[in-house]
This record gives structure tokens, C-alpha cells and sequence, in this order.
């Protein structure tokens, strides 16, 4: 992948498929590479391979101030910090470059 950000209409003429990219639903922290990052209306989607070879998708919004994932180059190793909201949902809540 490209070090850019990518829009829909780029995924799709590029044919770059996402489909092996799932949500990460444990809490917790995992060491991960980032892959891809994509535009979405109002969230940037980011992609990681976790070390233990996962695909996961996560989302990133604006007031996050996009956790510093929008100028972080592809292929940077992070330290990924999830939390769980009482509801039961996970979130990705910050990043650390390893």
C-alpha cells in the first residue's frame, strides 16, 4: 500500500479489497502493523495486522483527533490500546509507536 490516505473510489479502482479486515471485539492491548488507511464520511477507517496475523478494521473519528493515525505512515508498528465502553462495545482509545 501507498503511504496516503485512501478514498472509496481509490479502493475501488485500485482493487484494493478490505473483506479479510474484521472488528477487534476483546479489550485490551495488541501490537499490530498499520496497513491501510481510508477516508470515510465523517471517521478515517484504519487497518492493522495484529501480531498474531489478525486483519481488524477499526474507526477513527475527528474528535479522537484521529488518535495521530491520519499522518502516521503505513507500515509503522503500534502498540493499540482498546477499551470497553459499559455498554459492552469496544473501542480502539489510543496508539503508541513502538
Amino acid at each position: 500500500m501507498e503511504n496516503k490516505v485512501y478514498t472509496q473510489e481509490d479502493l475501488r479502482m485500485e482493487n484494493i479489497l478490505t473483506m479479510d479486515y474484521v472488528l477487534n471485539l476483546e479489550p485490551g492491548d495488541f501490537v499490530a502493523v498499520l496497513d491501510l488507511k481510508a477516508k470515510a464520511r465523517n471517521c478515517l477507517r484504519v487497518f492493522f495486522t495484529f501480531d498474531d496475523g489478525r486483519k481488524i478494521i477499526a474507526t477513527v473519528q475527528w474528535w479522537q483527533k484521529y488518535l495521530g493515525l491520519y499522518e502516521m505512515p503505513v507500515g509503522t508498528k503500534l502498540l493499540l490500546h482498546y477499551c470497553e465502553f459499559s455498554r459492552g462495545e469496544v473501542y480502539l482509545k489510543s496508539v503508541e509507536r513502538l
